[in-house]
């Protein structure tokens, strides 16, 4: 029995079972070395031979620090800020749907000739994970006037509209 480690990720696998042997031969196609050790016996274990976790929680012995005073703090609003997809906002924000498989093509492929035609803007990405949502990514573009923001959002959606292939 062997351990296959991964950061702090740990695998148990038996090299007899085919299974096992190919899940050790897809890592090695992926990262091209792998860290593999002696796996413990079932009764290296302990606890009936399982892998297992303490939890244990901690508290502080000092007593809790007051509460702010929230009646004399000062209320802060963003109401100078202005909305979501206003022109007056100084990013213009798409989401491009996609597979994370495909991300680095569209990032290596495609935006580059995007950001050509807007004359290379300063920008940002994220590729973006999150239960609630489909995977995506997040472009950001700068755009510091109203004229440049129409821009910007006209040439992302011709360019959202041109065939990937």
């Amino acid at each position: 029995m062997l351990e296959l480690r991964d950061d702090d990720r740990t695998l148990r696998l038996d090299l007899s079972e085919p299974l096992h042997a190919r899940i050790l031969h897809s890592h090695l196609q992926r990262h091209a070395e792998a860290d593999l050790t002696e796996a413990p016996s079932e009764r290296d274990l302990g606890w009936i031979g399982h892998a297992h976790e303490m939890v244990v929680s901690l508290i502080s012995a000092r007593p809790p620090l007051p509460h702010p005073d929230v009646e004399t703090a000062p209320v802060l609003t963003n109401r100078m800020l202005p909305n979501p997809g206003d022109s007056r906002q100084h990013w213009v924000q798409a989401k491009v749907f996609t597979h994370p498989n495909v991300m680095d093509q569209i990032l290596t492929r495609r935006l580059p000739s995007l950001l050509a035609e807007l004359g290379s803007p300063d920008c940002w990405f994220v590729r973006y994970r999150t239960p609630h949502e489909e995977d995506h990514l997040r472009l950001r573009i700068a755009a510091l006037d109203p004229h440049r923001h129409a821009q910007v959002v006209h040439a992302i959606a011709r360019w959202g509209g041109t065939d990937a292939r």
